[in-house]
C-alpha cells in the first residue's frame, strides 16, 4: 500500500458515515484532507477533532450539486496544499419507493447527487492531477479517484430501484474512467460496500 503521508485528498460527504470514517483513517495515516459536506457544523467538528491546529485538515461546507461549491472545493485544496493527490467521491443518498409512484423530479435529484455531481467534480480534479504528474512514460500512479459505490450497483431491489440505478450508472462511469486515465498515471477505484450501519 502506498504511503499516505502528506497525500492531499478531497473527501465529499465527510460529515458522517463512510465519508467521516474515511477521513479519520486517512488523517491517521498522515494524509492532508479537504473534507466537504452540507452540514457545516458537523463538518467543522470533524476537522477540529482530526486536526486541532487546522494545518492539515480543511473543512469546506458545501453542496456537491452546486457548481460554485464544487469549484470552491477544488480551488481551496490547491490554495491550501498546492496539489490534489486523491478524490473520494462519497456524497450520496437514496430515494426509495415503487417506480410507479416516485416523482421523476425526485429521481433526477437522486441522479444529480449520486452521479452527475460526482462526474462534474471528477472533471474538475482530473486536469489538476494530470498537470502535476511527471512524465506518464515514467510509470507509477500520480493520482487516485475513488468512487464509493454499493452492492446495489450490481443488484437492483424492489422499492430501491432509483438509488440502485444511480449506483449501476456509477459502475459504468468508473469502468470507463478506469480505461481512460491510466495513460496519465491516474488510477480509478470503485468501493462496493454492503450493508453498513450509518445514519443513511
Amino acid at each position: 500500500m502506498p504511503s499516505l503521508t502528506d497525500q492531499v485528498v478531497i473527501i465529499t460527504g465527510a460529515s458522517s458515515g463512510i465519508g467521516e470514517a474515511t477521513a479519520r483513517r486517512l488523517a491517521h495515516g498522515g494524509a492532508k484532507l479537504v473534507i466537504s459536506g452540507r452540514r457545516g457544523g458537523r463538518l467543522e467538528a470533524v476537522a477540529r477533532e482530526l486536526d486541532p491546529s487546522g494545518g492539515r485538515v480543511l473543512a469546506m461546507p458545501g453542496d456537491v450539486t452546486n457548481e460554485p461549491d464544487r469549484r470552491r472545493l477544488v480551488e481551496a485544496a490547491r490554495e491550501k496544499f498546492g496539489r490534489i493527490d486523491g478524490l473520494v467521491n462519497n456524497a450520496g443518498y437514496g430515494t426509495r419507493g415503487p417506480v410507479e409512484l416516485v416523482p421523476v423530479e425526485l429521481i433526477r435529484r437522486n441522479f444529480e447527487t449520486n452521479l452527475f455531481s460526482l462526474i462534474a467534480l471528477t472533471q474538475l480534479v482530473i486536469p489538476v492531477m494530470r498537470a502535476q504528474a511527471p512524465d506518464p512514460a515514467r510509470g507509477g500512479c500520480h493520482g487516485r479517484i475513488i468512487n464509493i459505490g454499493s452492492v446495489a450497483g450490481r443488484i437492483a431491489r424492489p422499492l430501491s430501484s432509483v438509488y440502485d440505478s444511480t449506483k449501476h450508472a456509477l459502475e459504468a462511469i468508473t469502468d470507463g474512467l478506469r480505461g481512460e486515465l491510466p495513460v496519465f498515471g491516474l488510477e480509478v477505484v470503485l468501493i462496493r460496500p454492503g450493508l453498513i450501519l450509518t445514519e443513511f
